[in-house]
């Protein structure tokens, strides 16, 4: 079965294609990157999202880049106008998507996926969070590129989860109750490699933007490409 891939380029969807992939018997047809035009999206990253088409170069793995409003609701409208595209250009019968726990984008997707008569595969919905994010840093090296919580600080930008160590970092989201997976929108990721992947991104150029005061920031990348 041909599947189109929400893609945002962090750990979850990028985790979520490995196990449709392996487990779901869900060949990747095609990654579909949404660029929202707001940052304040209720659906989709905006953080280096467009860096996620080195992921498909290096698992050679077709894209489209789809942009949206980023509005309330009419992002998926606009979605959903694209999706119908391209599921028919790619032949693709499943639409999947990282989704763990949060029911206002799952529901959207599976409304989404009725609508063009194809399934929604969310592999890790409603799985444990902490296995989640400990099977996710077993097999994939990512970074964090937006932090929005108190407790995670400017310190961890651009550090890859090898060098932050999971288990230290399940300790810091226990203890300021922070979701394991971020799924509250504490913290946003970026995968840098991955056994599906034949090569590495390497960041050539960033940059951190942080507010003490809001306790945020992200790692803006500037110039990255394949190692």
């Amino acid at each position: 079965m041909k599947g189109a891939i929400l893609y945002t380029g962090g750990k979850d969807s990028h985790y979520a294609l490995i196990d449709a992939w392996l487990n779901h018997d869900i060949e990747p047809a095609v990654l579909v990157i949404v660029r929202p035009r707001r940052s304040d999206s209720w659906m989709f990253h905006s953080v280096n999202a467009i860096w996620a088409t080195l992921h498909a170069d290096a698992m050679d793995v077709p894209y489209e880049v789809v942009e949206v409003s980023g509005e309330k609701e009419v992002e998926i409208d606009e979605l959903r106008d694209s999706l119908e595209k391209i599921i028919s250009r790619y032949g693709c019968e499943a639409i999947v998507t990282g989704a763990v726990a949060s029911r206002y984008q799952k529901e959207r997707v599976d409304r989404l996926a009725k609508d063009l008569g194809v399934k929604h595969v969310a592999p890790l919905w409603l799985r444990d969070q902490r296995e989640v994010f400990l099977a996710e840093s077993e097999l994939i090296d990512f970074m964090f590129v937006a932090v929005q919580a108190y407790g995670l600080s400017e310190s961890v930008l651009g550090m890859p989860i090898r060098y932050l160590g999971p288990h230290r970092l399940l300790q810091t989201f226990s203890k300021y109750g922070i979701s394991p997976v971020g799924e509250g929108g504490e913290f946003e990721t970026f995968v840098l490699s991955s056994p599906l992947m034949k090569r590495a991104v390497c960041v050539r150029k960033a940059r951190i933007l942080w507010s003490a005061h809001a306790w945020s920031g992200y790692y803006v990348i500037e110039d990255a490409g394949l190692c």
